[in-house]
């Protein structure tokens, strides 16, 4: 039996398309498959507000999950442009008025450190993208403990040297030694201080 013309040149052509169909499928597999990998960024354990001595330092941390590469960037809130964010960078973190605050590290990572305070309250968060989109954290605050009265130099002992550097300022009239604020630096400052530090914290 003879097999017909037409069904002999059929058969290949079909063997063809098939092949050509399974490879499209193939490729669209691998390309979705590929996005359908990407994850964008969650974070899965927040920072936390902190409230710490201006003579000690502050960590802020987070844990985050996505597609890698994760990029964290660590940011402080603008006051003059609330509720806007600006990035800080490592070496130090500055408050709105260009006054230095903090010594700062770890800004590009997943754990913020910051010390040398000179500054009041501020608040950061930190922002992680991927090639997927971004989250954000938190918004944490950073405040201080009422520093004690006779820690004058504020290096978190009370000594003599606070007792000197009180009586410089004094002797200078600064406003430093206004120590009862009452606008006025006179001898019921050096009273109240000297009272404050016979006292002790």
């Amino acid at each position: 039996m003879h097999t017909p013309l037409n069904s002999r040149m059929t058969a290949p052509r079909s063997h063809n398309l098939t092949s050509l169909i399974a490879s499209v499928l193939a490729s669209a597999f691998i390309t979705t498959g590929s996005l359908a990998q990407c994850v964008r960024p969650s974070i899965d354990v927040q920072p936390e507000s902190q409230t710490v001595d201006i003579t000690a330092s502050a960590v802020f941390s987070l844990t985050a999950s996505g597609t890698e590469e994760l990029i964290y960037q660590w940011q402080q809130q603008d006051l003059f442009n609330l509720p806007d964010f600006v990035n800080i960078y490592d070496g130090g973190v500055y408050d709105p008025f260009g006054n230095y605050f903090a010594s700062s590290s770890g800004t590009a990572t997943n754990r913020l450190e910051l010390g040398e305070f000179t500054g009041v309250a501020q608040v950061f968060r930190c922002v992680v993208t991927n090639a997927c989109g971004r989250a954000e954290s938190y918004e944490v605050t950073l405040t201080f403990n009422e520093p004690c009265p006779s820690d004058f130099n504020r290096d978190g002992v009370v000594d003599f040297f606070d007792y000197l550097d009180f009586v410089q300022a004094f002797s200078d009239t600064l406003d430093a030694a206004d120590f009862n604020y009452d606008g006025v630096v006179d001898f019921f400052d050096y009273l109240d201080f000297v009272q404050a530090f016979s006292s002790g914290c």
